[in-house]
């Protein structure tokens, strides 16, 4: 069983990783956005309100968390059904930090230059250099404050990852290979306590 989080900020070509390793792999590739529209469907949640909770941080003062705990919740509850499903690769800002209590998932973080991210901003999102570095800025700033207010980390921390692709070093040709090797040499491999814990975080 392959379980992949693949960790990315906008443009900065995760989303591309994790679709030719799906293919490479042959498993299930699941996105950040295609979660948050069944967990609003599965809990019947406007999906605006729930995608708006999750992508802006809270405010300084604001020390319960309240509604948005209970989103991510229904967020890692829907998440957590699709991992008990088998391989599946997973593309999110957090999905390390959602199946956190998972031992047998494969933690990647795939990062690229800020040009790099400026021109595919630019090319696919139809900004101009100006509003593509606000906005690359603005989320890149609201993700690592949701990391840190929610689970204590910094998002930025290498440590938090088990391997860090640089799409400005390497293709995502060789990226995917040298993932898809990682897995078939068992470095995340599932045991049976793992998969008990699966099943309790689950439940």
């Amino acid at each position: 069983m392959s379980i992949i989080t693949i960790s990315r900020g906008p443009f900065s070509g995760g989303k591309a990783v994790a679709e030719h390793l799906g293919v490479r792999l042959g498993c299930p590739v699941l996105s950040r956005e295609q979660v948050l529209h069944q967990a609003a469907s599965d809990y019947g949640i406007s999906e605006r309100e729930l995608a708006d909770s999750l992508n802006q941080p809270p405010p300084f003062w604001q020390q319960v968390l309240g509604k948005r705990l209970a989103y991510v919740k229904c967020v890692t509850a829907v998440l957590l059904d699709h991992v008990r499903q088998g391989n599946l690769v997973y593309h999110g800002h957090v999905g390390h930090l959602l199946l956190a209590g998972v031992p047998h998932v494969l933690r990647v973080r795939v990062i690229a230059s800020l040009e790099q991210r400026l021109r595919a901003a630019m090319e696919r999102g139809g900004l101009d250099r100006g509003q593509a570095i606000a906005h690359i800025q603005q989320v890149d700033q609201e993700r690592s404050r949701w990391a840190q207010v929610l689970y204590g980390v910094n998002w930025n921390d290498p440590a938090q990852y088990d391997v860090i692709v640089n799409l400005e070093r390497v293709t995502i040709t060789a990226a995917c290979e040298t993932l898809a090797r990682m897995c078939e040499l068992d470095v995340s491999s599932p045991t049976d306590a793992s998969r008990k814990q699966l099943e309790d975080i689950s439940l």
